[in-house]
């Protein structure tokens, strides 16, 4: 799955939306997100959010946003924050009321990298090993294995990463 990282200026993607526009995206949000609404109280959400009221859900409409966080080709909210530092897809460290750090290959438990240290390899362009050890059972004989592997790389196989370090460009073959 790819994923997308977005920033607001706004505390909530909602706060974005342009007044005369709130009827449109209310009515519309279920086709992208998952929704604490069914569809029999769908005209009452609506009519919630465009007034500023609270919405209050029922548990029908609990259930429904139970299930829709388990549809396909729906956007879902993996981690929200105040910063991320994103070396790419699958390799970034967020910032906020509970951190997520992430590093494809490299085993969490044993390397905890720091938002300093992504940042770090941004800056620098210098990569940041990382060590993953295991067990392996050779001959009735159980060994530890432990392997060096680059765990923070500023290289970016997919697009261009132009001069400033952060903006980036299409790939031309």
């Amino acid at each position: 799955m790819d994923s997308l990282y977005m920033a607001f200026s706004r505390e909530t993607l909602a706060d974005c939306v342009k007044l005369h526009m709130h009827r449109e995206y209310f009515e519309n949000l279920h086709h992208w997100l998952p929704l604490d609404v069914c569809d029999r109280h769908r005209a009452d959400y609506v009519e919630t959010q465009c007034t500023g009221k609270p919405w209050s859900p029922q548990q029908c409409c609990i259930d429904q946003f139970k299930y829709d966080r388990r549809t396909p080709m729906l956007f879902k909210q993996e981690w929200a924050g105040s910063a991320i530092v994103a070396l790419s897809s699958k390799t970034y460290f967020g910032l906020g009321e509970k951190n997520k750090q992430v590093s494809k290959g490299i085993s969490k438990k044993q390397n905890q990298f720091t938002h300093q240290q992504y940042l770090d390899v941004l800056k620098t362009q210098k990569s940041r090993s990382g060590t993953n050890t295991t067990f392996r059972s050779t001959d009735n004989e159980i060994r530890t294995l432990a392997q060096q592997r680059c765990g923070l790389t500023y290289f970016y196989p997919k697009l261009i990463v132009l001069d400033d370090g952060v903006s980036t460009a299409p790939l031309l073959l």
